[in-house]
């Protein structure tokens, strides 16, 4: 357990101190599970259902998440061209720009914090996980 712990904690700390900082810039609405439709939605879209799938989490938590963000107007719903049944969910102009600012934030946070651990921890960290 200690492992996992080892993992996910700088993976949550990046998150929300993300979060934290697109409050501050005036993106509400938006809360660190929304990280999950970010970190695994598709450049020409995506369904809920492989949103979900590649977040592992229900769809039905997914599904709240995305409707979240269409309602918020970074994501827009679209028919899927394979099958009229299903729709699949692509970023807005909106949410491009929130992506784009986002990057901005994370590199950042990383920069600040190659400053405080040093450019060689992170880096090494960077090799060792790859």
């Amino acid at each position: 357990m200690e492992l996992i712990s080892l993992f996910s904690e700088p993976a949550r700390l990046l998150i929300t101190l993300l979060f934290e900082e697109l409050k501050i810039k005036g993106y509400t609405g938006l809360k660190p599970a929304h990280a999950q439709v970010f970190q695994n939605l598709e450049k020409e879209g995506s369904r809920i259902t492989e949103l979900a799938l590649k977040a592992g989490i229900t769809k039905q938590s997914m599904s709240l998440l995305v409707y979240d963000m269409e309602n918020a107007g970074y994501l827009k719903r679209y028919k899927d061209k394979g099958d009229n049944r299903a729709v699949i969910f692509r970023l807005t102009a909106k949410g491009e720009k929130l992506l784009k600012f986002s990057d901005q934030i994370l590199r950042n946070i990383i920069t600040k914090w190659k400053k405080e651990q040093g450019e060689y921890s992170l880096n090494e960290l960077k090799v060792l996980l790859k």
